[in-house]
């Protein structure tokens, strides 16, 4: 049965004080009574308003069925020369406050552009001409304000010649100015007089008028014709919540609205379960639903709450078919004997579900109430050709829907079969089919099933096949890597995860980052820029702490300069600026407290300067001393150092020998202390330096053995090379 929504009502109702607030709160916010409202405070704007000065209201309002044209505009004409030339005119044109041509073609093409916006899209008719102004103002205001008494609807039109042309609108009224009867009814003005007043008759309406004005202050009536835009729509939807407030208080929709939670209703009036989607067809059978276009379940779903007289919102974003399931709703009931009002923001809504009805032959059954079809005529004229009308009632056979019902169960029970899972592996033929297409388009070659394999996979089961799964998948990850070899650029990562590891490496960055921050001496030295600067600060500090692990009792501070600093002061030095500095203080203070301190006169200044000298003497005699090694390595051995002859050869090569004649006279001892010297030479080979560089022996090659004889065969004479002759 379907539901039923009661009436709610409003004997000995407790919210009805609150709901009447809110009620009237709503028919407030549809009105704006201040001054920017053009009914209740016209002014001039540049482009939104023209006011007619010539002809006159009545000849204008008796001949605007005709239309009338705009005065051309000279560019030395003044508006009395303008009015002048209208009246030696036959037909004169109209003649506004526009000095210019340029400004009267600008303000006649915005004002038609807009209103004609206005009327596609919404199906409002906001081009009036506002006839008769009311000059009113409210009590103690300073300044008053002029609104139209009677509102014409006019429309501009174009030409062969392009030129503007003021018609009177088809299929629109004249109506008394909405807005200035609601405002003066606030400030407690009877008006009544003047809405009484048939809106034709305007001498009839202006009279009526001026009776109201006489008897209040500042008050007054002008025969004023101005084209403008006036929305007075508004005021319309107020007159009628207004009018209809008791229907419209008791209606269950308006209190849950209103109130929410407090309304009181019945649970099962407005909330409820709409059908699931897999049992659609068993709440709504398709072949006894009237559908009058494709609906999926989801729509299907929005019908049967309708026939069920249900209350809901249907949302979905555009091109989901929204107004084609709003057209199937309309049908289907219409189909049950309802009566239903399509109401939207936009025209263009209300002509898509309108010519969809007439698409499926039901365009009869449709009166469309907006834009140019609301007038009596129009509306007169639309009922007595739907009632002249013989309406043709088609539809399907028996034999036809009992057709479509086997189709729809076949179908029904294939898409039940196509998902449903089977054993062994719980999967749908649905799921297997589309895992193979898609196998199929990544181009995956067929594998052949041997016999020996064919009973493994019959007694496949769904957790194998997930192992199976699993360890391809670890196969595939481990695949690129093998391929790519050196080159993969994640190679060396240990772990599963190369985002964490990352995430890793970026926190242990932070903490670097943050060390570095608390390194020693962050305000004197900067900070390292790379990881070589880095690699560089750690071995400085590295070589100047001690090798011997020492006892972590109680660990540093973060930043040691205090304590450095304390300790400069206490030797009397400078503050250490680097670890260098840091590290020769911390040297000096361990030195401070050793058991074998150096003297105090070491501290003297002149003490100091001679230890430096002698320093440097030891030094230079050092340097002296492995340079003589050096030149005398080549010749003499390491043995040649404790031979009890070398004092005296030194002596007479640094005394007596310093000449060339002596060194060629036989020098006794020197061949026995070459030959010992460097066992593995012959004496010949011994070098000594030329007289003149210091101490040494001449370069000689004395051709003979350790005892002094010459080899056998050879003669007495020395070489010529030798620049000299033996003795």
């Amino acid at each position: 049965m379907p539901h039923q929504t009661r009436p709610a009502s409003s004997i000995g109702d407790p919210n009805l004080g609150r709901l009447k607030a809110v009620l009237d709160d709503w028919r407030n916010s549809l009105l704006d009574m201040g001054g920017r409202n053009r009914l209740l405070n016209f002014r001039h704007t540049r482009t939104s308003t023209l006011e007619i000065t010539s002809p006159g209201v009545g000849a204008l309002l008796a001949e605007l069925a005709k239309g009338w044209e705009f005065a051309p505009l000279l560019p030395s004409e003044s508006e009395g020369d303008r009015a002048g030339i209208a009246n030696g005119r036959t037909r004169p044109g109209l003649v506004t406050q526009k000095t210019t041509q340029a400004s009267l073609d600008s303000a006649l093409y915005q004002l038609r552009q807009k209103s004609g916006q206005m009327y596609n899209d919404y199906g409002l008719w906001v081009l009036w001409l506002g006839v008769g102004m009311l000059d009113w103002c409210e009590a103690e205001a300073h300044e008053s304000s002029a609104a139209p008494l009677v509102l014409v609807p006019v429309e501009l039109r174009r030409d062969s010649h392009r030129r503007y042309r003021l018609h009177l609108a088809d299929d629109q009224e004249r109506i008394h100015n909405p807005a200035l009867a609601v405002k003066l009814e606030r400030l407690g003005v009877d008006w009544s007089p003047v809405t009484g007043t048939d809106v034709g008759d305007l001498p009839a309406v202006l009279a009526a008028a001026r009776s109201v004005a006489v008897g209040l202050k500042g008050w007054s009536v002008r025969e004023q014709v101005v084209l403008g835009l006036f929305a007075s729509h508004r005021e319309a939807m107020y007159q009628d919540l207004q009018q209809n407030e008791d229907q419209i208080l008791v209606h269950p929709l308006v209190r849950a609205a209103a109130l929410g939670p407090d309304a009181g209703l019945p649970d099962d009036l407005i909330g409820f379960e709409p059908p699931d989607l897999d049992r659609i067809d068993e709440v709504q059978l398709p072949e006894k639903t009237p559908l009058v276009l494709d609906a999926d379940a989801s729509q299907r779903q929005c019908i049967a709450a309708v026939l069920d007289n249900r209350s809901f919102v249907m949302s979905g974003p555009p091109g989901t078919g929204k107004s084609q399931t709003i057209t199937n709703m309309i049908a289907a009931l219409m189909h049950a004997g309802r009566s239903v009002l399509f109401v939207s923001e936009k025209a263009a809504a209300l002509d898509v579900v309108r010519n969809r009805l007439r698409g499926v032959g039901l365009g009869d059954f449709v009166m469309a109430l907006h834009s140019g079809d609301t007038s009596k005529k129009a509306v007169a004229t639309e009922l007595a050709r739907v009632l002249t009308t013989e309406a043709r009632v088609t539809g399907a056979a028996a034999h036809e829907l009992e057709r479509a019902r086997r189709l729809r169960e076949e179908l029904s029970a294939y898409a039940a079969a196509m998902n449903q899972p089977r054993e062994p592996l719980q999967r749908t033929l649905h799921d297997v089919l589309g895992r193979l297409v898609l196998l199929e388009q990544a181009g995956t070659p067929n594998l052949p099933l041997r016999a020996e394999n064919a009973k493994a996979v019959r007694g496949l089961s769904a957790g194998a096949l997930l192992d199976i799964a699993a360890a391809s998948q670890a196969v595939s990850r481990s695949w690129r890597p093998a391929a790519e070899g050196e080159a993969f650029p994640w190679r060396g990562l240990v772990g599963t995860d190369a985002h964490q590891v990352v995430s890793e490496a970026a926190d242990a960055l932070d903490a670097l980052v943050t060390a570095g921050g608390h390194r020693p001496f962050a305000a004197t030295q900067d900070q390292p820029r790379s990881v070589r600067e880095v690699q560089q600060m750690v071995r400085t500090l590295r070589a100047g702490l001690p090798s011997e692990a020492v006892p972590a009792d109680n660990g540093l501070p973060d930043d040691v300069s205090v304590q450095l600093a304390q300790l400069a002061d206490l030797f009397g030095m400078p503050k250490p600026d680097g670890a260098d500095a840091a590290f020769a203080l911390c040297e000096l203070a361990d030195l401070a407290a050793a058991d074998h301190r150096p003297p105090h006169g070491w501290f003297v200044a002149e003490n100091l300067r001679r230890a430096y000298e002698a320093a440097q003497e030891l030094r230079q005699a050092l340097e002296a001393e492995t340079a003589a090694r050096e030149a005398a390595a080549d010749v003499f051995g390491e043995q040649v150092l404790g031979k009890a002859e070398l004092p005296g050869l030194v002596a007479r090569f640094a005394g007596q020998h310093r000449d060339a004649g002596p060194l060629l006279r036989p020098v006794q001892g020197g061949p026995r202390v070459c030959a010992s010297a460097h066992p593995h030479r012959r004496l010949g080979q011994v070098s000594a330096r030329s007289p003149g560089s210091g101490p040494g022996l001449v370069h000689r090659r004395c051709r003979g053995d350790a005892a002094g004889r010459r080899p056998h065969g050879t003669p007495r004479s020395i070489h010529p090379a030798d620049h000299a002759r033996a003795g």
